[in-house]
């Protein structure tokens, strides 16, 4: 644990990021007022090639932007598998989850490259746009969200993030959703999925600091809790 002035937090591609899930941004901006704050654009070399940073923020965004991420990223894969090894947090949101995994294949059988730092494969189809409410549990906590994508996943049984209540997860007949290992979270939840739910915050918080405190808290716990009610009348 740090105190707080000591941890750096790394956005990656803060111009990419779709879907209003800059909010995650904002949200961390102000949960770690005190943090070192780096925003890496497509042109700069990642912070975390040559410095040691405590938690990585990827969004959302369009898949040519992702094609970018990901030639950006593949001469520094192994940099981000040692981070991944030592406990770097990772907040990996969406489709830029997809390029973690060993490949992602399109309907006409091409694999296009991926940094394939995670066990799970994608498979991606543009005709095929699907949605799903969701409400699953992770170290105890209910988590909910939105998931709205091209993709279906497989390979994340033994290391899932949500084990689901509601919904579908990786793939429709699914009930585990997104990856969790170490301190690596990637999940295709949007909402943005830190300013719904407060105990994942909180979370990464006290792991990171000791301190659970968040910013709004009593608002944002008003608001989970309505979200966590009406989510559970959700009939699938």
């Amino acid at each position: 644990m740090k105190k707080e002035n000591e941890l750096t937090i790394e956005i990656l591609y803060p111009g990419f990021i779709l879907y209003g899930d800059r909010g995650n941004v904002e949200y961390l901006e102000k949960t770690f007022p005190e943090a070192q704050m780096i925003y890496t654009s497509i042109d700069d070399k990642p912070y975390f090639v040559d410095h040691e940073v405590d938690l990585i923020y990827m969004g959302p965004m369009t898949e040519t932007n992702l094609d970018l991420a990901t030639d950006h990223l593949l001469p520094h894969a192994h940099r981000l598998k040692e981070l991944m090894e030592q406990g770097c947090f990772f907040l990996i949101i969406n489709s830029a989850l997809e390029i973690f995994g060993e490949w992602i294949e399109l309907p006409d059988g091409r694999r296009l490259k991926t940094l394939k730092l995670l066990p799970f494969t994608t498979k991606r189809n543009m005709a095929d746009r699907h949605d799903t409410t969701v409400m699953g549990t992770f170290k105890g906590q209910q988590i909910i969200g939105y998931d709205a994508r091209f993709t279906e996943q497989y390979g994340n049984e033994t290391m899932a993030f949500l084990t689901l209540e509601k919904g579908y997860g990786f793939n429709r007949k699914s009930k585990k959703e997104g990856v969790h290992y170490k301190n690596f979270i990637g999940t295709n939840l949007m909402g943005p999925i830190l300013v719904m739910n407060p105990p994942l915050i909180k979370h990464i918080k006290g792991e990171l600091t000791g301190n659970q405190d968040i910013p709004y808290e009593n608002y944002m716990e008003a608001g989970y809790k309505i979200r966590l009610e009406k989510f559970s009348e959700f009939k699938e």
